[in-house]
Parts: C-alpha cells; structure tokens; sequence
C-alpha cells in the first residue's frame, strides 16, 4: 500500500484542525477569547493612536476582537486589512 503524499498528509492534518476547533463550544471560544485579550494587553505597551493590526474571525478562528477592544480603551487605533471582491 502506497504512503500518502506530504500534501495528503497535509490536507489531512488541516481538516482534523478544523474539525477540532469547530467542535469547541461558544462558551470556551469565548473564554479562551477574553484570556488572550487580558495576556495581549498586559504584554502590549500603548502609545495613544497605536495601529494596532489584527483579523476579522472566520469560523473556528480564535476571536481577536476582546483584545482590540481592551486595546483599544487604552488609546490604540485597530485596524482590519481591507479585501477587495472580485473585478
């Protein structure tokens, strides 16, 4: 029997991620979410209008948003990359 490719492995791997991270209930999403944002803020020096980068969350993806927030009550400016839409 043939070993699958590395890409197979890959793909593979990558769909065993996501079911992992789809099947965390909202609860410890959000838990896990606040935690970063308290460690993210405490790690983080401030200087008024900051930019501060981040992600907007797709499904299963951990949730930046707490940490802007928190960072941004401290004088950060957030800021989201802009995506542009076929054509």
């Amino acid at each position: 029997m043939d070993q699958p490719s590395l890409a197979e492995e890959k793909a593979d791997l990558r769909k065993r991620c996501y079911a992992s991270r789809m099947a965390v209930d909202a609860e410890q999403a959000a838990a896990a979410a606040l935690a970063v944002a308290e460690g993210v803020s405490r790690l983080i020096d401030i200087d008024d209008g900051m930019v501060v980068s981040a992600y907007w969350p797709l499904p299963g993806e951990l949730d930046p948003r707490p940490a802007l927030a928190l960072l941004s009550d401290r004088g950060a400016a957030p800021a989201l990359p802009r995506t542009v839409g076929d054509g």
